[in-house]
């Protein structure tokens, strides 16, 4: 707006410069002219009257086209400035959007979780009244709100079990990283602050600073809430999803500790009448995505999934693990293969066998907990006989020997040490 005022100050010093100057020349040399025509000084006083109309006329008109000439070249510099903020703005935001979709495309669970997050700011902000452009600030604030996580190893930001603590410290980086990125973009340098702060708690035990109370930004406050619920309510690998009347109470219990008092109160209402999609979980959804959980998961020698992978089939496909034919395998003698032919036939041997089942047997989830022991997971009958024929024919005449027995695998489990103990104790009880 300066800028305009400006323009306009400069403009109207140039058209009265130019109407003095006309008005000086008019002035000095009109009679001249005058006299020149009509040398009968008797009618001067005529033509004096005709001279002032003519030179009002004449420079109305002289003043209006300069500054309609102008105002025309300042609006058309005012435009095209707008337009090149507006697509410099469009610019920023997209570039942002995209990279924000490129953060939440590495992982599945984290696909979506900016914008439910923004949502549930949204509705926390409007219960507690927050003006409307404040509350657009906070909901822009929580869509960057992980951007920082473009700079968390894929090791760390897609480990599918509970981090260690060095793991856990190195993800807190990505408050700092964020609150960097945004703070050199002008669009974003006012939502830094409130990102930088989103995992500082009530009660000074959140990071990075370990600040507390009204120290912290009243938007990071509702943001730190928002971001809760929504890990609450969705389901990870490691853990399955709370209900949301479960997730309040949870809410409710850390009033006044981890969270604002008056945050959780709006919140208890705002999302009273939520639904969570049950849809949304940490399950790959796709080839690319099956591939990157498998780093996790899978055995190296055999391309057999590990212990672990157990763990998230019971929380994420309960249901449809109760359905499976489940069967422990554990082979017997494989150490005595191992001394007399060395321990890298016996891997060749163990490969051999894999080989023949990821071929043969592509629905069927085969699990190594230990060097010697499965467990296998068949959909069908005839799949699991002629699993176990497969795996027969390649240890006759080895010394080696299985045996197989099925299992209830519909109990939960905590932790992976949990399924070690179990598979082992019904290994052992069946042999």
């Amino acid at each position: 707006m300066k800028s305009i005022k400006r323009a306009f100050l400069s403009s109207s010093m140039s058209i009265a410069l130019s109407y003095a100057a006309f008005a000086v020349l008019w002035i000095f040399f009109s009679d001249t002219v005058f006299l020149l025509f009509y040398p009968n000084i008797t009618y001067l006083t005529h033509y004096q009257i005709i001279n002032g109309m003519v030179y009002v006329t004449v420079t109305a008109g002289i003043l209006f086209w300069l500054i309609d000439r102008k105002n025309n070249q300042i609006m058309r510099k005012h435009a095209q400035k707008t337009e090149l903020i507006s697509a410099q703005k469009s610019n920023y935001l997209n570039t942002i959007d995209s990279l924000v979709d490129l953060i939440e495309s590495r992982d599945a669970y984290t696909a979506g979780h900016s914008r439910r997050v923004a949502y549930y700011c949204g509705l926390i902000a409007a219960e507690m009244q927050i003006p409307s452009h404040e509350q657009t600030r906070l909901e822009r604030a929580a869509f960057v709100h992980d951007i920082g996580k473009i700079a968390i190893p894929d090791s760390i930001l897609l480990k599918p079990h509970k981090l260690t603590p060095s793991e856990h410290e190195l993800i807190q980086m990505h408050v700092k990283e964020g609150y960097r990125v945004l703070q050199h973009i002008p669009l974003y340098a006012d939502l830094a602050e409130i990102v930088r702060h989103h995992h500082e708690r009530y009660d000074g035990s959140g990071y990075p600073e370990g600040i507390r109370g009204d120290a912290i930004p009243l938007p990071s406050h509702i943001m730190a809430v928002a971001d809760s619920f929504d890990a609450m309510t969705t389901s990870r690998i490691y853990k399955l999803s709370m209900e949301v009347p479960a997730a309040l109470e949870e809410l409710k219990r850390l009033r006044g500790s981890s969270y604002h008092p008056d945050v959780i109160d709006a919140a208890l209402i705002a999302f009273s009448g939520e639904t969570i999609d049950p849809n949304i979980t940490q399950s790959p959804v796709s080839p690319l995505e099956e591939e990157r959980m498998s780093y996790y998961f899978k055995d190296s020698l055999t391309g057999f999934y590990t212990a672990s992978y157990l763990q998230y089939l019971l929380n994420q496909h309960r249901f449809n693990i109760k359905c499976s034919m489940s069967y422990a395998v554990d082979m017997h003698r494989f150490s005595d293969y191992n001394n007399r032919f060395g321990w890298s036939m016996g891997d060749q041997f163990i490969q051999k066998i894999a080989a023949d089942i990821n071929a043969s047997y592509p629905h069927a989830t085969v699990i190594r907990f230990h060097g010697d022991s499965f467990l296998i997971l068949c959909a069908k009958e005839h799949d699991m006989t002629g699993l176990i024929d497969t795996i027969n024919q390649k240890i006759a005449d080895t010394g080696v020997w299985m045996s197989i027995h099925p299992v209830d695998i519909s109990d939960t489990f905590t932790s992976g040490e949990e399924i070690h103990r179990w598979l082992s104790e019904t290994i052992h009880a069946n042999v």
